[in-house]
């Protein structure tokens, strides 16, 4: 009777176990997803980044013109809400993957309890370490996973603000032309 007990108690372990490795790679799927929407997003700020370059190079050679201050101001505006929406997009994902990532946790969590609750034979004192063993690893593994996505999200954030900090100091150093431009037009006028 003990024996048959053990004998189905394992086999449980072991179905808890595969649906263990069955959500963590549900969460690897959903960090991979994570990391290739930050790829995007990424792209997106590069692109961002290289309008803005562009519209400085035509600016440059522009004449001081009512034309030039209007491009320079759209570039400075186009530039700043392009980063804001990127941003947005990065915090929504973020949020999403703690999401996935906090259901799968307490989905493993319930199970493993569950599982215990039907452990009552010193027989199976093995089989319990084994799980508690699995339960420790998973976790651990999903720590990293999500460790790793959030450094890679923080970095990208960094980048992101950086070049918000570049388009304002532009737009900052426009306005100021601008200014200057405008005091020289009001003397020829």
């Amino acid at each position: 009777m003990a024996a048959d007990t053990a004998t189905n108690t394992i086999s449980t372990l072991n179905e808890t176990i595969s649906t263990l490795e069955s959500k963590i790679e549900e969460l690897q799927a959903a960090v991979t997803e994570l990391e290739h929407n930050l790829a995007t997003e990424k792209s997106k700020a590069d692109a961002a980044a290289r309008a803005s370059d562009n519209m400085t190079r035509r600016l440059r050679d522009a004449e001081a013109t009512p034309e030039a201050h209007r491009l320079k101001a759209e570039a400075a505006f186009k530039t700043g809400t392009e980063l804001q929406v990127v941003v947005t997009e990065l915090e929504t994902q973020a949020s999403k993957a703690n999401d996935k990532f906090s259901k799968l946790r307490a989905e493993a969590h319930d199970k493993i309890l569950k599982l215990r609750n039907h452990i009552k034979s010193s027989e199976l004192d093995a089989a319990h370490q084994k799980a508690k063993t699995q339960e420790r690893d998973s976790s651990e593994k999903f720590s990293k996973l999500r460790d790793e996505a959030n450094d890679k999200l923080s970095k990208l954030r960094d980048d992101i603000k950086s070049i918000r900090e570049e388009a304002k100091a532009q737009a900052s150093s426009l306005e100021a032309e601008k200014s200057t431009l405008s005091t020289r037009i009001d003397r020829l006028l």
